[in-house]
């Protein structure tokens, strides 16, 4: 009898480790600021350049990110590039109007060699427009290629958000990715507000993903957000029932779009003097469908 209260005892633990291993791996890293700077699964930052400290936040308490300051923690098992989710609240000590500087919010370091950074943050209306633009961005971007960035294209890697954002006023970012589908959505305030295929892919070595800023190789924070930034949500998955479906219609639009350009090309309709009917352009945007 002690020898199976044994074995049972043994089988128990066994079993509430992998548990445990499980949760710890289970695809979501959270930090609520609450207290601390830590991860639910206990990790302290990599990196923390600057003083952040804790405020008021939207629920509980918020990590305020000032001039020099940023946060790096571990990307392994917690960030996963070929399909996952963030969500973050974040409230600018500025106006999107007033700011002349490029904010970061959330950033993960391209691959070596690569253009393939992504970050989520806000460009000034240096760029053109009167209150900025809030960015979901994977590729060469930001002040130092200006040049490269596409905005909104149907192939391009940048969803960039016209905004007037106020200081003080708490807004609620989420981005969505999946490499299988070819597709990333960016939802300011629970509302869609972009969507993008993309030629580069996620980031796939760094070792850390960035909050509030991005920090250097010489250790040092840029791009710094000047905001406070709570209950911040990494899933190793994507979490938005109606990511399917989007993704599902996004890969039917480009496709359209893709045999227009090959079978009906200006070119050659002129060339051929080719008779296109309403059925050819099935799929594409209204009102062409």
């Amino acid at each position: 009898m002690r020898c199976w209260k044994t074995l049972l005892l043994v089988s128990y633990g066994l079993c509430l480790l992998q548990w445990r291993t499980w949760a710890a791996g289970s695809g979501v890293c959270a930090i609520d600021f609450d207290g601390n700077l830590k991860t639910n699964h206990g990790e302290r930052p990599a990196v923390c350049p600057g003083d952040v400290s804790l405020v008021a936040g939207k629920t509980g308490q918020a990590a305020l990110f000032r001039a020099g300051a940023a946060l790096s923690y571990p990307a392994k098992g917690n960030y996963h590039p070929r399909s996952g989710s963030v969500q973050f609240w974040v409230k600018p000590l500025w106006d999107s109007a007033g700011t002349k500087e490029h904010r970061v919010f959330w950033a993960v370091d391209a691959d070596p060699g690569q253009d393939n950074r992504v970050a989520i943050g806000l460009f000034s209306k240096s760029w053109g427009q009167p209150g900025g633009f809030v960015y979901l961005h994977n590729g060469p971007y930001g002040p130092d290629r200006p040049e490269e960035i596409r905005v909104n294209e149907p192939t391009g890697d940048n969803i960039m958000v016209p905004v007037d954002w106020r200081a003080g006023q708490w807004h609620h970012l989420a981005a969505y990715w999946d490499d299988d589908v070819n597709y990333r959505a960016l939802y300011i305030d629970g509302v869609k507000r972009g969507v993008t295929s993309f030629s580069f892919p996620m980031p796939t070595h760094a070792a850390v993903f960035h909050i509030g800023g991005r920090v250097g190789a010489d250790g040092k924070a840029v791009a710094v957000a000047d905001a406070a930034i709570d209950a911040f949500k990494l899933y190793a998955v994507v979490e938005n029932e109606e990511y399917p479906r989007l993704a599902k219609a996004r890969q039917s639009y480009l496709a359209a779009h893709r045999r227009l350009a090959e079978r009906y090309s200006l070119g050659r309709v002129g060339r051929e003097r080719l008779e296109v009917g309403w059925e050819n352009l099935q799929g594409t945007a209204q009102p062409l469908s």
